[in-house]
């Protein structure tokens, strides 16, 4: 044993105390997956770390969480490999529940550390944008390049803010008059002289106007319409319970105005008073316009630039939001809108490439992220290590016809909700009833004279399913409650016990499947298998 070159004498020494003393956790050859698992950790955090290219070009994440998955796959195959060398629950049985319990749980921190290498070129992305970019500082040099831009190109732009009159209707009572031409949508322009009122929701504080503009319009919404206008408008007065005046002002968010990023996949840890809205921008260029110099923005524009832009920025047209040529087209035969010249003068596209890029690195372990990243290591090790526990609890016919059963059980359940037209009670129904009849035809294993294959197969499901059970019961109870006649408050806080009630469900979930090796499942496959072959 020691005349491998590549294991550490002190490994020796530790396999050989586990396989004396503790041959259960000797054959789960934890001790030899820790430090390899360890050593390879090191060396791709070490990779990662030197080649990782600048966090304003796209991520490369993916190619190297595929070749990655090569390694998994090889390290796991290997390790099932070793595994199938010696089995002492088959040989001997002289093992106690606790050591069944233990290998259950080494086989998922061992699945839990291969699969782990699949995140570290997110984590090193991770480590490197953060390190070199805070998220005031790429907020702060957007909001300073629109205000730039907008006072170096002051004289093409448009000052005005839109007004509308708005009645909601009720849609739910048809509330319609005849008389009343709903079609006039035209919008009335005003001199952007007075500050609009702060956007208001529906339940919050009324604010008045310092100055309320002329009104000629007025739209009609229902209810539906009426919601996605208060998110959309940059400001809304509340007249009555029925009517209120919307504002909409032009929008001078050259860069951000399509980023994907500064909307979405935002965590709760990141901050977000410091990203201006339309309305703030609005009233920021209005004060630089009479406070800066054109010389002085050309700067600020020119050093951000050169901060976010590559080299290849420069040269290649597609980080514009058109070509050259079509430029030109359009001078000749269709005038182009300002933005479109202010797009392709000032890189603005580009730009908002390397701030969203920097911005996706360095989200990819945010905290709405991370719990994403967290359940599927924790479900992945989980099932793979239940999947190794049965095999090496079972004999080979009864593991692999229990896949046989369920599929076969899966297609007749499809075919049966088919024909009946059930949908999701059915499966309800369907899933309960089989939990109950595979937990009675599993406890016969108790009574049972010789070996038989059908208890050892249910035995199989239940040992499967029953981590599941209590977020199957989560999902009953939220079925059978009450949600479409409900008001939108009563039903974000549905909506919250539901999450709360299936998080916490999985931490029962796993509870039960612990005290269940420990106490059933473990005890039970040890009968079996003591039991003589027919």
């Amino acid at each position: 044993m020691n005349s491998n070159k590549f294991i550490p004498s002190f490994l020796h020494r530790i396999d050989n105390y586990l396989l004396k003393n503790k041959p259960a956790v000797w054959s789960t050859r934890i001790h030899f997956v820790a430090f390899f698992t360890a050593v390879v950790t090191g060396v791709l955090l070490a990779l990662l770390l030197f080649v990782n290219k600048d966090p304003r070009e796209s991520s490369d994440e993916l190619t190297w969480v595929l070749l990655i998955s090569i390694l998994v796959i090889l390290s796991v195959v290997i390790y099932l490999m070793y595994l199938l060398r010696f089995n002492v629950f088959k040989r001997f049985g002289e093992w106690d529940t606790k050591d069944s319990l233990f290998s259950f749980l080494f086989f998922m921190l061992t699945f839990a550390g291969i699969y782990f290498w699949g995140a570290i070129p997110s984590i090193t992305e991770y480590v490197i944008a953060n390190k070199k970019y805070s998220y005031e500082e790429l907020i702060n040099d957007q909001n300073r390049y629109n205000t730039s831009i907008a006072v170096v190109e002051k004289d093409s732009l448009k000052f005005y803010v839109a007004v509308d009159d708005t009645v909601v209707l009720d849609t739910t009572a048809n509330v319609y008059d005849r008389n009343v031409d709903y079609s006039d949508e035209t919008t009335t322009y005003v001199e952007a002289t007075a500050s609009p009122a702060v956007k208001v929701s529906n339940n919050a504080e009324r604010e008045n106007l310092t100055a309320t503009p002329p009104r000629k319009t007025t739209i009609y919404r229902d209810s539906a319409q009426y919601y996605n206008m208060l998110q959309q408008s940059d400001s809304v007065r509340v007249l009555s319970d029925t009517s209120f005046v919307e504002y909409i002002i032009p929008d001078f968010r050259f860069c951000g105005q399509q980023s994907y990023s500064s909307r979405y996949n935002r965590g709760s840890d990141e901050p977000d008073s410091i990203e201006w809205s339309n309305l703030r921008l609005f009233y920021e260029v209005l004060d630089a316009v009479k406070t800066q110099q054109k010389d002085t923005c050309n700067a600020i524009i020119a050093r951000i630039q050169n901060k976010y832009l590559i080299h290849e920025d420069r040269e290649d047209s597609s980080v514009r939001s058109f070509d050259l040529y079509t430029l030109k087209y359009k001078k000749e035969y269709n005038k182009p809108s300002y933005s479109e010249y202010i797009n392709y003068k000032h890189y603005t596209p580009g730009i908002e490439n390397r701030i969203d890029h920097i911005r996706d690195r360095k989200r990819q372990w945010n905290s709405t992220h991370t719990n994403q990243k967290l359940h599927l290591l924790f479900y992945l090790s989980m099932l793979s290590a239940l999947f190794l526990w049965m095999f090496r609890h079972n004999h080979k016919k009864p593991f692999f016809l229990s896949f046989l059963v369920g599929g076969l059980l899966f297609l007749f359940s499809s075919i049966f909700m088919i024909l009946t037209n059930s949908h999701t009670d059915g499966f309800f129904f369907l899933a309960a009833f089989y939990y109950l009849l595979f937990t009675v035809i599993a406890l016969f294993i108790l009574r049972l004279k010789t070996q038989k294959n059908l208890p050892l197969i249910s035995l199989n499901f239940i040992v499967l399913t029953t981590f599941f059970i209590p977020m199957f019961c989560v999902s009953v109870w939220y079925r059978n409650q009450e949600r479409y006649n409900l008001t939108e408050d009563a039903r974000n806080i549905l909506e919250f016990k539901f999450q709360h009630y299936m998080a916490l469900s999985e931490y029962i979930g796993f509870a039960l499947l612990i005290l269940g090796i420990y106490f059933v499942f473990s005890r039970l496959y040890k009968k079996w298998i003591a039991l003589p072959e027919e």
